[in-house]
């Protein structure tokens, strides 16, 4: 097996390993709901790509770093077939649909950046508003007392900056589904078809994010 491939599973259990202690976004409601429904001026949206999914296979547990290098190719494969889309551009997407109906905002180009190292610490829309959903874990891992059943879940931040660059909304999602072994399905079954079924269950934890940003942080509009 490659080094590079060695070096990478290395990174991946440690990047499994520190996500609880992931920089989250705190929650942060908007303080003045009559000014945002009067805004006028584009919304745009921040687009980089999404970290590696988070591959865990309960066949490949037992083998250390060789088992995390293979679960980090399975996940690889498992994108590149072109089923499973990044939760965050869903969040942005139905965030915008709901921002731009319930103020004087409208649509514009997204903000794309090469990773997410290169969005800016805040990005600003001259103007205008941003609505910035980053993608911190998304994946599939197997109950620990049951490795036949399979969950899959997503964290991600999500904040909104107003013109002068302050962010003005924000909260932290971290979602599973499902929540009970009786109802989660096999392997197989959740990555059958390029992840048709995982990729359901993604669109469905990114609908929970959005209803969870809308209640948390925009309850005025």
């Amino acid at each position: 097996m490659k080094l590079t491939t060695i070096k990478a599973a290395i990174m991946g259990l440690a990047v499994i390993s520190i996500t609880g202690c992931a920089t989250k976004l705190d929650t942060v409601a908007v303080k003045d709901s009559a000014n945002l429904k009067t805004a006028s001026g584009s919304l745009k949206t921040v687009t980089e790509p999404a970290p590696d999914l988070m591959h865990s296979q309960s066949s490949k547990a037992g083998f250390g770093l060789l088992g995390a290098a293979a679960n980090i190719n399975a996940g690889k494969k498992l994108v590149a077939k072109g089923v499973l889309t990044d939760p965050s551009l869903t969040v942005e997407a139905k965030l915008s649909e709901y921002l731009t109906s319930k103020s004087g905002l409208t649509k514009s180009s997204a903000m794309t950046f090469e990773s997410r190292k290169d969005v800016p610490d805040v990005p600003t829309n001259e103007g205008g508003y941003v609505i910035d959903a980053e993608t911190v874990l998304w994946g599939l891992n197997y109950f620990p007392l049951n490795w036949t059943s399979y969950q899959t879940y997503y964290t991600g931040n999500v904040r909104l900056i107003d013109p002068e660059g302050d962010v003005i909304a924000s909260t932290n999602c971290e979602y599973k589904y499902p929540e009970t072994k009786a109802e989660s399905p096999e392997y197989d079954v959740l990555v059958s078809g390029g992840g048709v079924i995982l990729q359901q269950n993604l669109q469905l934890l990114a609908d929970k994010c959005v209803e969870q940003f809308k209640t948390e942080t925009l309850a005025g509009l």
